[in-house]
């Protein structure tokens, strides 16, 4: 090798996007699922948070209550026909029903009248993060008492 002169690279190795794998199913099965379990809990603690800051403590059960059936009944309602019916909304209320008194709740300790935009946002996403963990816990426990079948 004279001096000055680079080692030689692999044709092509420069300037070249890296292959991106594809993804597994059980990747893409996650994802959707973390996407299904968050986004809504985020939406109804956003909005019960904001309306409770306006209107009060009815505006704030009003929000949390429609959002709690509005996301139990999507989920039931994708479900494949001939599922048990608690198997739909069962397992849907046990994954978004927690999430939500847990707003609720400190939104309540909070007190309404001290929230703002950014306590609000704050809690929602908070919330949408730890049901991440509890959707998982109150899903196994009904898996495990048999109420619902189980992946």
């Amino acid at each position: 090798m004279r001096a000055g002169r680079c080692p030689q690279l692999k044709r092509g190795s420069l300037g070249r996007k890296p292959q991106m794998k594809p993804n597994s199913r059980s990747e893409i099965i996650v994802l959707s699922l973390a996407l299904l379990v968050t986004l809504p809990v985020l939406l109804g603690i956003s909005v019960a948070g904001l309306l409770g800051a306006r209107v009060g403590w009815p505006g704030l059960w009003l929000v949390v209550i429609a959002a709690t059936c509005i996301a139990v009944l999507v989920w039931g309602l994708q479900a494949p026909t001939g599922t048990p019916a608690m198997q739909r909304f069962g397992a849907a209320f046990a994954v978004y029903a927690p999430a939500f008194l847990l707003g609720t709740l400190i939104f309540t300790a909070m007190g309404l009248s001290t929230l703002t935009l950014g306590r609000v946002t704050l809690v929602a996403v908070v919330v949408a993060g730890a049901n991440i963990f509890l959707a998982q816990i109150f899903f196994t426990m009904g898996c495990a008492a048999n109420l619902w079948e189980c992946p």
